[in-house]
């Protein structure tokens, strides 16, 4: 993991296979916020950003939830995984977050997207289970 509060340049970098590509799931400690890549496929891009910031929930009590703010690329798709991936991460580690992801497959059947989101729900939740 890059880190650029300590000055510690090693990296970090969750992968799953998909339809022989790699998905990806990049962290960059920014001092006290965080920079992660969500990419892959066939052709890794730049789809959509999701900047998640992390408050106290409404609902009351000592939980954290999160106001996030997107900004798509026309014609892009990975809002959805980049959304959900980027708000996991502000909730559980209380930091604020920007998310970018580019995930491209040509030719996706609906069972395929399925299984995207289900590799970067695991990315995630490997990438959290290493920050306990």
């Amino acid at each position: 993991m890059i880190s650029l509060k300590d000055g510690d340049q090693s990296r970090s970098m969750l992968r799953e296979s998909f339809l022989d590509r790699e998905i990806v799931l990049e962290p960059i400690e920014l001092g006290d916020d965080l920079l992660v890549l969500l990419y892959g496929g066939s052709r890794s891009h730049i789809g959509s950003c999701i900047l998640s910031i992390p408050r106290p929930t409404l609902r009351g009590g000592n939980k954290i939830s999160c106001t996030s703010s997107v900004m798509n690329i026309v014609g892009h798709k990975d809002e959805e995984v980049g959304r959900e991936a980027a708000e996991a991460i502000t909730r559980v580690l209380n930091k604020k977050v920007m998310l970018v992801c580019g995930i491209h497959y040509e030719g996706l059947l609906e069972n395929d997207l399925k299984q995207i989101k289900e590799i970067c729900r695991r990315l995630v939740k490997r990438y959290l289970k290493s920050k306990e």
